[in-house]
């Protein structure tokens, strides 16, 4: 789940730069065993980013603005937390919190083409389908992006254009 701020300056009618603020929390369980002996691993991390955005815009009239962006995205690690728990013929004896491993920072690059309804002259309500790729972190700790770094999402919200 990522949630975020983004905030574009039109540089000319259709090129624009933007960046912004988002948190973004993985989350993830892993079960290894039989029915009679089990071990659950749940991990859960934290990024705080900051994306840097290219953006061309083909269509950009009053109400509606078409766009196809590129971008940067550079994120810190900011929480973390994995704990492992036993169970035996479904009854939990014994729960532990792993360690915290040396935890890397994230860069990813992106592209999306998205279409924005503007509300006002200065915000307008988007939505992007975007293919995003992550570079290996160099650190020990799996995560869905580690094992699948090209992901598609679809960032949708509020811009802020000035």
């Amino acid at each position: 789940i990522t949630v975020g701020v983004l905030v574009s300056k039109s540089l000319n009618s259709h090129w624009s730069v933007g960046t912004g603020l988002q948190y973004t929390w993985l989350s993830s369980e892993t079960e290894l065993g039989t029915s009679r002996c089990q071990i659950t691993r749940r991990q859960r991390l934290g990024y705080l980013g900051v994306p840097l955005r290219m953006e061309w815009h083909p269509v950009n009239s009053r109400l509606w603005r078409l766009s196809a962006a590129g971008s940067v995205l550079f994120e810190l690690p900011v929480h973390y937390r994995s704990t492992s728990t036993t169970y035996n013929m479904g009854q939990q004896i014994e729960q532990r919190q792993l360690p915290r491993p040396s935890l890397h920072p994230q860069w990813s690059i992106g592209t999306g083409v998205g279409v924005e309804y503007r509300l006002t002259p200065v915000i307008g309500f988007f939505a992007e389908p975007t293919l995003q790729y992550y570079f290996g972190t160099g650190d020990d700790v799996s995560t869905w992006r580690s094992e699948h770094p090209l992901t598609f999402s679809l960032p949708i919200g509020l811009k802020v254009n000035f």
